[in-house]
């Protein structure tokens, strides 16, 4: 009985029984691990949803009420709404091929336009309703 009564005082204090986040692929995987394992080392009666997302579905999933929180967002919103965010640092993309890749050869640095030229393999942006990216190169 003890524990129904501390079951009924969390749920009109709020507390809820689940969260889900939507982590981007980005986020290395140990670190993902290791929130999972610090999560429930404190909230042990809390289930923890974790979805993996590219590219603009971290944005959907929150904007859509899929998950409660993101971590790994890009920097650019592509929705409206209030969202409260921290900075989790600038990450730097390279562009890598193969010593004999034709690109290799050519004076660095290479320009957008330059790489427009060539096949390049991404991820598969997860958005649902939001535009999905189809490249790592802005514009």
């Amino acid at each position: 009985m003890q524990i129904t009564r501390q079951q009924c005082q969390q749920i009109a204090n709020g507390w809820r029984g689940q969260l889900a986040i939507a982590v981007d692929n980005i986020v290395r995987p140990e670190r993902t691990r290791q929130m999972i394992v610090d999560f429930y080392r404190h909230f042990d009666d809390v289930e923890l949803l974790v979805f993996q997302e590219v590219f603009n579905g971290v944005w959907d999933a929150l904007s859509d009420g899929r998950v409660e929180l993101a971590i790994g967002a890009t920097q650019a919103i592509p929705v409206g709404g209030r969202y409260a965010f921290r900075d989790m640092g600038t990450l730097r993309w390279s562009c890598v091929v193969a010593s004999d890749h034709p690109l290799a050869s050519m004076p660095g640095p290479l320009s957008d336009d330059t790489l427009r030229n060539w096949p390049s393999l991404v991820r598969e942006d997860t958005s649902r309703s939001l535009p999905k990216r189809i490249t790592w190169a802005a514009g």
